[in-house]
């Protein structure tokens, strides 16, 4: 049988005290001496959800993305997710939520390809956004997707029997290498089978 030790009054209010204040239980567990993490958080389920806030351990984010775009402005998410150190995801929940709020303190500068899609590039301030790139033709799409799949192909070396006489491809010249021949003719065949 395992001792058990019951939750004193004490250890509750500390408890509550720290989900109220917004830290980390983690952080904050030398609080509650020989109680371990499971516990701790088995307490929080049945302890009333008043005043709860959450931990704001990803605080330091947005101010090292501010820090960071005043010296490096004209920035994708992606690559300051790469140079802050945060996920990509939340690089870019950040810079929503703050170009949409009334004291909004970021702008898009411009707009990158990035695949089919466009990516806006972020900076410090509070300037117009930029007008995102006209799309292209629809006969131009198309004429640039011929010419990307006619360079795979002849990377490839798969070529048209065609494209020779239609110019797109010149012939190999080369050496002819030797030449076996071998007759088509089942007799031929037969006499062979009965000399082995």
């Amino acid at each position: 049988m395992t001792d058990y030790r019951h939750w004193s009054e004490e250890e509750k209010r500390a408890l509550l005290a720290i989900r109220s204040s917004g830290k980390a239980v983690k952080t904050q567990l030398h609080l509650l001496p020989g109680r371990s993490l499971n516990s701790v958080h088995h307490m929080l389920r049945k302890l009333p959800k008043e005043n709860v806030k959450r931990p704001e351990s990803f605080a330091w984010v947005w101010s090292a993305i501010l820090s960071y775009l005043k010296g490096h402005p004209n920035i994708t998410a992606h690559e300051i997710s790469r140079h802050v150190g945060c996920s990509y995801r939340h690089a870019w929940q950040l810079f929503k939520t703050n170009h949409e709020s009334d004291n909004r303190c970021v702008y898009i500068s411009d707009w990158e390809k990035h695949g089919v899609n466009q990516v806006p590039r972020w900076s410090v301030g509070t300037m117009p956004d930029a007008l995102r790139l006209p799309l292209q033709a629809h006969e131009e799409e198309l004429r640039k997707a011929r010419m990307r799949y006619h360079k795979k192909r002849v990377k490839k070396g798969a070529f048209n029997p065609f494209a020779a006489a239609a110019g797109f491809v010149t012939i190999p010249e080369g050496q002819r290498g030797r030449v076996y021949q071998q007759s088509m003719k089942l007799s031929d065949f037969e006499e062979e089978l009965e000399v082995a």
